[in-house]
């Protein structure tokens, strides 16, 4: 994706800190509660002052891409975006 947005794909700049089981059973607040400090920026100045563009490859209630972007959102200048394949109702 990143290719055909002529961007820079950054593959460990935000990063798994636990491995955790399957969270398809589970509510939003579950899900919400036991990830809330599970991702992290490596390198805040490859960030700072940067469009980011987050994708996932399916959005159920919402709660990774919301743990994911939190820790990118504290990074001065950063504006996060999110992209998804496919919705789950």
């Amino acid at each position: 994706m990143a290719f055909h947005l002529n961007s820079t794909y950054l593959e460990n700049v935000l990063i798994k800190t636990a491995n955790t089981k399957t969270q398809t059973k589970r509510s939003r607040l579950a899900r919400w509660y036991d990830n809330r400090s599970l991702y992290e920026v490596t390198d805040e100045k490859i960030l700072k002052n940067k469009r980011i563009l987050l994708v996932d490859d399916v959005i159920t209630t919402g709660a990774t891409m919301e743990i994911c972007g939190r820790p990118l959102k504290k990074i001065e200048g950063t504006v996060v975006y999110i992209a998804t394949m496919a919705v789950v109702e």
